[in-house]
């Protein structure tokens, strides 16, 4: 029989095990879970269910996991396809339009056939994004992370509109063909 120190210890190591995992696997859950949630807070909150529901189950998966970033990312969207069906169907008797049920189930299989293939071309874009010019990355950040209007954004930096449209569009286009050649390139 284990003392009481060696219980400790143990339960230490599985939640220190558990939250290396989490931390390094988040972000790929979150983006499981939002293929199935078309709503961000349905999302957001299903993420937080999903973490403490893995934390708690953890122990009874360590072994099998043993440490594994893709085993724990498929036994965490094994529960976030649950806890999503469990949040469509609360929402579906609130009258709000969701998603069948198999539906949900036809997009968790698609997007775990394609996990890799999004994470590699997240991270290509994230490497593109480090190469433009600061003017370019401050252009991209304006639109999408403020979500300020074109005309905003002109305002802001002081181009017309037009230039802007334009700015844009070259810098989606620059930054499609380097994922594309960092892809193909396999330096990802």
């Amino acid at each position: 029989m284990k003392s009481s120190s060696e219980k400790q210890t143990n339960r230490a190591k599985l939640d220190s095990d558990y939250m290396r995992l989490w931390a390094a696997n988040q972000r790929r859950v979150h983006g499981f879970i939002l293929t199935l949630l078309p709503y961000g807070l349905d999302a957001d909150e299903t993420l937080q269910e999903v973490s403490i529901t893995a934390w708690e189950k953890y122990a009874d998966v360590a072994n099998d996991i043993a440490g594994s970033s893709e085993a724990f990312v498929k036994w965490a969207c094994a529960i976030a396809r649950f806890k999503a069906l469990d949040c469509i169907r609360k929402r579906s008797s609130s009258g709000r339009i969701v998603f069948s049920d198999e539906l949900v189930e036809e997009l968790a299989i698609l997007q775990e056939s394609q996990a890799e293939y999004l994470e590699s071309r997240n991270d290509a874009l994230i490497g593109c994004i480090a190469k433009l010019s600061e003017r370019d990355r401050n252009l991209l950040r304006g639109r999408y992370e403020s979500e300020m209007s074109v005309k905003q954004i002109a305002t802001a930096v002081g181009l017309s509109v037009r230039s802007v449209y334009a700015s844009l569009q070259r810098i989606r286009l620059s930054l499609l063909r380097c994922v594309e050649v960092t892809l193909d390139s396999g330096s990802v």
